[in-house]
């Protein structure tokens, strides 16, 4: 049940693009510094989108990827922690009953 929704998800946002790329098809003229291009409005809105999300991707990542370090930074901080309390617990202690 959940493929088929999903599929239907998809379906549907399939067809809104389709029309969207058959109602924009004007030609917009692009101006790089080295030359000139002419594309529907479509594909270009389509390129600029799919590059906003590559960036979008890009700076996630990297976000993650800092975390994900930050994570097992306070990992092995935590072993060398418990490591020294249960040193610690294993002392005796000064000034008992049994001197």
């Amino acid at each position: 049940m959940r493929f088929f929704s999903g599929l239907l998800i998809f379906l549907v946002l399939f067809g809104v693009a389709i029309a969207f790329a058959i109602v924009n098809d004007q030609p917009v003229g692009i101006n790089f510094l080295v030359g000139q291009v002419s594309w529907p409005l479509s594909i270009v809105i389509l390129i600029t989108t799919g590059l906003g999300l590559l960036v979008g991707v890009l700076v996630s990542l990297m976000s993650f990827l800092r975390i994900r370090f930050e994570y097992r930074r306070c990992q092995k901080r935590l072993r060398q922690c418990e490591q020294e309390l249960s040193n610690l617990r294993a002392l005796p202690i000064r000034g008992s009953l049994e001197e």
